[in-house]
């Protein structure tokens, strides 16, 4: 039977094993934010404005829609590129990302280390 052997990542010569890259992570966290947000807006949040307008305005329409047409409006405009559309299906992103530039300036700044003492 033969062995297989595994040669750890390294950096050089000098055999140093790379930590795995925090780029990756981030890049994977922020695509997982991006695409449950956005699946969100584009499923749940027409439900919710079509029975808020029920509640609050009456039917969708006079030929008696319902909430598989709004889809359809809704779809329709997203492939014809309308802006409006799009921001109600990036709605749920847009405000998270609105939100943390909103806590940036919130964030705990790092105190200057004290200059060394060579005296």
């Amino acid at each position: 039977m033969m062995q297989e052997t595994v040669q750890p990542d390294s950096d050089g010569p000098s055999g140093q094993e790379r930590p795995p890259p925090a780029t990756g992570r981030w890049i994977r966290k922020e695509l997982i934010l991006a695409g449950a947000s956005i699946a969100v807006g584009a499923i749940l949040l027409p439900i919710a404005i079509y029975f808020t307008g029920q509640a609050l305005l009456g039917p969708y329409s006079d030929e008696g829609h319902g909430i598989g047409h709004l889809y359809g409006d809704i779809f329709a405009d997203l492939a014809a590129g309308y802006l409006p559309a799009w921001i109600l299906v990036l709605s749920p992103w847009l405000g998270i990302q609105a939100l943390r530039l909103a806590i940036v300036p919130l964030r705990r700044k790092r105190a200057p280390s004290p200059p060394p003492d060579n005296l």
